[in-house]
């Protein structure tokens, strides 16, 4: 298990501070659900995103989607599941790669494809186990599982 992911839903201000408590919606990113959690909002860190490689033999997977789509475009973000223990850094570009597949090339012949380049990703939060990555560009779509490597 990577963790547990929490969707940034919106803000809130508190209007009256109580036993029951009232609060006004002052920014909305989704929708606001009876039962979402509620947290005390951090200022968001200044960070630095050279870009830079990660060290060779650092490999990955892409394990989700923000938007939980299926197939994953420039400008998306995505979860990888290698983090801080791993020695992922935010600014590292990965290459992703699309895994070799089998295809037909008549009723008798299967053919397996080399594994592809179809894209790159910078790294822009790291947690201990897994990364939030913004996908730069793509040549296909990008696939939940497809690998990560060095550019």
């Amino acid at each position: 298990m990577l963790g547990h992911e929490a969707t940034y839903g919106g803000d809130l201000m508190v209007d009256k501070l109580d036993e029951v408590s009232t609060l006004s919606v002052r920014k909305i990113a989704e929708e606001v659900l009876v039962g979402d959690h509620l947290l005390k909002s951090l200022p968001a860190p200044l960070l630095n995103y050279t870009p830079h490689e990660p060290p060779p033999e650092l490999e990955g997977r892409i394990v989700t989607s923000y938007a939980g789509v299926n197939e994953i475009g420039q400008q998306f973000n995505v979860l990888i599941n290698r983090g801080a223990r791993d020695g992922v850094e935010v600014g590292h570009v990965f290459g992703v790669y699309r895994a070799p597949r089998q295809v037909s090339v008549d009723k008798k012949q299967q053919v397996i494809l080399p594994s592809e380049k179809v894209g790159r990703l910078i790294v822009f939060r790291v947690f201990n186990k897994a990364s939030y990555a913004l996908v730069l560009d793509a040549t296909q779509p990008i696939l939940v599982k497809d690998r990560i490597a060095q550019p």
